[in-house]
């Protein structure tokens, strides 16, 4: 029970930096303060300027194409198998198994992994008949699919356990090769401007090897003695004197949104809190500290070695359930925002760049009516079209530092861009583009149909609506059911 009282508390005294001081509210309204954006507003001019004089690089589209979907469960599954491995083709299993579960020319993406068994993995991503939900269907690797395409075969997974009381097969027969189609010249180059800003999707980690939930087993000696003098000096509510949780946690509030004016005088005028900060500064290893000491680090030493204790530390959560992840990293955004530290910057930048501010956070962003971080980029004058795109845009063999936008938030951040609707038309246009691969107009129409979800206006949604369904028309029409006439978000696992 501790523990939990422990985590709301950590909770809202990061919910609270925006009032205590150690962020701030920035006048400008924007996350980071003027300066460290004039910072980055001159790298950003720089890789602008290296950019122009890049030639494009060549990408190719993951491989794709049509296939036919079987699955069984019980005995009849042995069967199947046997006969698969006896070469029977596709016409074959279907006359001689009438009653099977079949899904007709679906369309298939695939990719290669290695899972924690060292084996090789063939993956098929499935576009369900057009769903807005996409399925991975997972083999382990033989030969052939090795290949850049897959020749017309069948692929399955078969499982039964020791006593063959469950049984079940999944088994896929590609109808045409899964083939490589290169991105024409201008969607390469809005990868490629996507990979020139953004260099490496974990890069605001620094060889993390500690993973906790800010419950320190051990904390140091040194860290734990400054806290406690620190938190006692600045009269840190006792828990044990309140009924219940609520008082509690609103003396917490009241207390927190004090602490740093208090600190600032402790700082100045009491010895042993500067002693024994010091100490802590000088003993405390990286990987072992808290959000409570970095911060003092932050705002009494160093900005760059407390972005070097929170890089080193990482925090259990679900990004989509738990704030505390997605506020460790925009703490290191910021940071790495006032030390200049670009790669750092725009990875924890992107991280949280669709942040809902249905809760307090560092600046006025509910008066401002903003729901995003993107006003951030257009202030450093990127290309947020170019760039936003660019990640989404899906390519084989991306390499590990490839940062790829989530495509069920991109239509988010999208919608409060500055030329959202220009940016829309190009999604419109690049879903009836036949020189554009199918996986890739598909993951378009996830962006706008999301994009659109976000519009308040009424009569530009419906518009919108029109627009879309008209685009998703170009595709075939085995695709086509599930996205014309959908009203809901998009959301895609692919």
């Amino acid at each position: 029970m501790k523990k939990v009282y422990v985590f709301l508390l950590l909770l809202i005294s990061h919910l609270m930096l925006g009032q205590s001081g150690t962020i701030g509210h920035n006048p400008n309204g924007l996350l980071y303060p003027d300066a460290a954006l004039a910072t980055l507003k001159h790298i950003a001019d720089s890789l602008q300027v290296q950019f122009q004089n890049q030639p494009t690089a060549t990408y190719n589209a993951v491989p794709q194409g049509y296939y036919v979907y079987i699955a069984a469960n019980g005995r009849q599954s042995i069967s199947i198998k046997k006969d698969i491995d006896a070469g029977l083709g596709y016409a074959e299993i279907r006359a001689k198994y009438p009653h099977l579960y079949v899904l007709d020319s679906m369309y298939a993406t695939r990719n290669t992994y290695t899972n924690y068994k060292k084996q090789k993995i063939f993956a098929i991503s499935k576009e369900d008949q057009g769903s807005p939900v996409s399925t991975k269907i997972h083999f382990q690797a033989e030969k052939n699919t090795n290949n850049k395409s897959v020749k017309s075969s069948w692929l399955y997974t078969y499982y039964a356990n020791a006593d063959s009381t469950t049984q079940n097969i999944e088994a896929c027969y590609i109808t045409n090769p899964l083939e490589l189609m290169p991105l024409k010249s201008s969607y390469a180059r809005l990868v490629h401007y996507s990979e020139y800003f953004v260099g490496d999707n974990n890069v605001y980690y620094n060889d993390a090897k500690r993973y906790d939930v800010e419950f320190l087993d051990e904390p140091g000696v040194e860290m734990t003695a400054f806290l406690d003098y620190a938190n006692a000096r600045l009269g840190q509510p006792d828990q044990g004197r309140y009924e219940g949780s609520q008082e509690y946690f609103m003396r917490w509030s009241t207390w927190q949104n004090d602490k740093w004016l208090q600190a600032d005088k402790l700082y100045a005028a009491d010895s042993k809190f500067k002693k024994l900060l010091a100490e802590a500064y000088n003993n405390t290893p990286k990987g072992t500290t808290d959000s409570d000491f970095e911060d003092y680090i932050w705002r009494y030493y160093s900005k760059q070695t407390a972005l070097d204790y929170k890089r080193s530390r990482r925090i259990f959560g679900a990004p989509r359930v738990s704030l505390v992840p997605r506020l460790h990293i925009r703490d290191i955004a910021v940071l790495a925002a006032q030390v200049a530290n670009w790669h750092v910057f725009m990875c924890a930048h992107l991280y949280i760049i669709d942040t809902d501010f249905g809760y307090p956070t560092t600046t006025d962003e509910r008066k401002t009516g903003r729901h995003t971080y993107v006003k951030e980029l257009e202030t450093l004058g990127i290309n947020t079209g170019d760039l936003l795109i660019g990640m989404c845009l899906k390519i084989n063999e991306a390499t590990e530092s490839h940062y790829y936008g989530n495509i069920n938030d991109i239509g988010k951040i999208l919608s409060e861009v500055k030329d959202r609707q220009n940016i829309a038309a190009r999604l419109l246009f690049m879903i009836q583009d036949p020189e554009l691969d199918i996986h890739n107009r598909i993951r378009m129409c996830y962006a706008f149909a999301n994009y659109n979800y976000c519009i308040e206006d009424g009569a530009e949604r419906a518009r919108n609506k029109g627009l879309l369904n008209k685009a998703i028309a170009s595709l075939p029409k085995v695709l086509c059911k599930g996205l014309i006439d959908n009203d809901d978000a998009f959301y895609s696992e692919n």
